[in-house]
């Protein structure tokens, strides 16, 4: 026999509370709702407001003036059949609980299917809830990962380039070239570090223009006649 959990016993209470279960399905919850006190006072309760429910499952309508005169005519029968002997009249009375009985049955069956739905529809909107706002909050990480990224690229570049001046510039034979901007860039100017012994150099350039899209500022260093 299946056990149920919480979850799964509290959709079948309202088919319970009107016996529209199935044996198997039946056990199953009686089962759980021996070991648990909360099941069963809700259990308790859709038992006193069934037959309510049940009720108020039918939506109200006019009837048509066809569907009067059936209704008429079958009362007519009714009334017929209780002038017969008892023994005609407790058929009548029997056939026709049995049709009220099946009538309520369609109709409470119909009501916790559609209960069933509505609480699955809930449980897939808030799945759908769910995974937007992972999928958000992962967009969300991985920017920030990909933005920390550049930040360390940067940084280490950044780094790279003050040790590589600093090692230029502590060397005890540097020399210093003060450059000027082109008519091009007049605002632009620069230095050029250069250890002659340790034969490394660096260059500081500042307010250079901003270039375009694909281009990038190369230096070109000559050695003499090379």
């Amino acid at each position: 026999m299946t056990q149920l959990d919480c979850p799964a016993a509290r959709d079948d209470i309202d088919a319970y509370a009107i016996g529209a279960l199935d044996a198997e399905e039946a056990r199953a919850l009686e089962a759980h709702l021996s070991r648990c006190s909360d099941c069963s006072r809700l259990a308790e309760d859709a038992r006193e407001s069934g037959t309510m429910a049940v009720a108020m499952t039918a939506p109200l309508a006019s009837s048509s003036p066809a569907l009067k005169a059936r209704v008429m005519a079958s009362a007519a029968v009714l009334t017929d059949a209780t002038s017969r002997p008892r023994h005609g009249a407790r058929r009548w009375q029997a056939a026709a609980a049995a049709l009220v009985a099946a009538v309520i049955a369609i109709f409470a069956w119909g009501m916790v299917m559609q209960r069933r739905v509505d609480r699955l529809d809930e449980r897939n909107a808030a799945l759908r809830a769910d995974a937007t706002a992972q999928s958000t909050e992962l967009a969300r990480v991985h920017t920030e990962l990909q933005q920390m990224t550049d930040f360390n690229a940067r940084l280490a570049g950044t780094v790279g380039t003050q040790d590589a001046i600093l090692d230029v510039v502590t060397q005890p034979d540097v020399r210093r070239t003060p450059m000027t901007g082109t008519a091009v860039a007049p605002r632009a100017s620069a230095r050029y570090l250069w250890s002659p012994a340790q034969e490394v150099g660096a260059l500081m350039a500042q307010d250079l223009p901003s270039l375009g899209a694909g281009q990038t500022y190369q230096m070109c260093v000559v050695y003499d006649d090379k």
